[in-house]
């Protein structure tokens, strides 16, 4: 089960939302990320503060998927941006 936390966008972060997906331009690296429609929703809930357990219950509100599978991807999805160092937990 997804832990519930607060997470906290990196400041060398910036996103641009363009239809229904987002990118994502980390200023330190130069690095861009493309964010799927999934993904792009979960990102403007973090930048609203809302805690990951809030994300999860909105996602599986909002898209028509498994709410495993919805779990299992924001889980996933989570440990990238950390590892990219795009929030911190």
């Amino acid at each position: 089960m997804l832990a519930d936390m607060h997470l906290v966008i990196s400041p060398h972060v910036f996103s641009q939302r363009l239809g229904e997906e987002t990118v994502l331009l980390n200023a330190d690296s130069g690095a861009y990320f493309g964010l799927t429609p999934v993904a792009s929703r979960a990102w403007e809930l973090m930048q609203e503060g809302v805690g990951t357990r809030e994300i999860l219950a909105k996602l599986e509100a909002e898209f028509d998927a498994p709410s495993a599978q919805i779990e299992q991807d924001l889980e996933v999805f989570l440990l990238k941006l950390r590892e990219k160092e795009l929030v911190a937990f």
